[in-house]
């Protein structure tokens, strides 16, 4: 019986890990990409306040959450945009730019936070057929899980094969180790970076629209 109990435990520990680790871990690999471009992205978790908090205000305004997590794909990418063009146009120190835009971020939330606003609902927790079922691996992965844990079990094994086994991703870093010579050969080293930290942006987006609409919303 105290066998059966410590593995349930762990179970649910796995479990709940792995719902509160997965923004981080999505974060971590557009950390990745950026910086297989050549950009140190350590604007991540602004980008990521920003999206969830505007997300969070439109659902609550609009009573609809999918409405919500679009606007907080779109901050995103708004965010890693100005934020590209400070660091890949402007040749703006990388450091510096990634702290501005997180103290941007943490001072806009604070400043135009309000109380008592709320969402409709909040994304479903359900299992996957079949997957659930796997001992210990289904229960703690596949599980009473959200939208975002699934979709990140997708995207990061993507992101990999993406990176290191496509056109694009050797292209990245090619941009990234040696910019001149990828530029020699005709990549434009300006296009591939913009690109990758705005993809970067979408992501954050969508990792920070869902923190607020899925674990502050549940």
């Amino acid at each position: 019986y105290a066998y059966i109990s410590d593995g349930d435990m762990t179970n649910s520990v796995v479990a709940s890990g792995m719902r509160f680790g997965m923004p981080l871990a999505l974060a971590a690999m557009v950390g990745i990409m950026c910086e297989r471009s050549g950009v140190i992205n350590i604007g991540i978790e602004g980008t990521m306040l920003l999206s969830g908090f505007t997300g969070f205000y439109v659902a609550s305004w609009s009573k609809n959450i999918i409405v919500g997590l679009m606007i907080s794909i779109a901050t995103g990418i708004i965010t890693s945009f100005i934020h590209a063009m400070m660091t890949i146009r402007w040749k703006m120190d990388q450091i510096i730019a990634g702290t501005i835009i997180n103290i941007l971020a943490s001072g806009l939330t604070s400043f135009l936070y309000k109380e008592g606003s709320t969402i409709p609902n909040s994304w479903p927790i359900f299992d996957l057929p079949l997957l659930s079922r796997i001992p210990f691996i289904g229960h703690a992965f596949f599980t009473q899980q959200g939208p975002l844990q699934y979709l990140g079990l997708l995207l990061i094994p993507a992101i990999w094969i993406m990176m290191y086994k496509t056109r694009w991703g050797l292209r990245t870093r090619a941009v990234g180790e040696n910019p001149g010579s990828a530029d020699t050969a005709g990549i434009s080293v300006i296009k591939v970076r913009m690109i990758n930290v705005m993809i970067g942006g979408a992501i954050v987006g969508l990792v920070g629209g869902f923190i607020c609409l899925e674990l502050v919303g549940s």
